[in-house]
């Protein structure tokens, strides 16, 4: 069975995505920013906060294995930052946290 995490899954549009993959039979893990909502197949994220990332990665993967989908469905009401402020440094750590591969980051 394919394997999914969906970053922002307690977002409509997450929700939405979640519920879709489970109707074509994925097994799927959400992320979730509100603690009374974390269950068995979910899992608590701070997105705004780079050891909450890690946990979740780590998590993910002890729990879980390797996903064969990353769906990142969030948008943060405080953002770091304009992007031409965003030092290089912090996305490309973005990417590593979450194991993306860097051609993904094409400016």
């Amino acid at each position: 069975m394919a394997k999914a995490l969906v970053v922002g899954q307690d977002s409509e549009i997450g929700k939405l995505i979640g519920t879709h993959l489970r109707e074509l039979g994925w097994s799927v893990v959400g992320t979730t920013r509100r603690k009374d909502t974390i269950g068995s197949t979910s899992l608590f994220l701070d997105a705004r906060n780079i050891d909450s990332i890690n946990k979740v990665v780590r998590d993910y993967y002890d729990r879980f294995g390797d996903w064969d989908l990353l769906i990142i469905a969030i948008g943060l009401l405080n953002p770091i930052g304009k992007l031409s402020e965003v030092d290089f440094l912090q996305i490309q750590e973005f990417h590593r946290v979450w194991n993306l591969p860097s051609r993904s980051m094409r400016w």
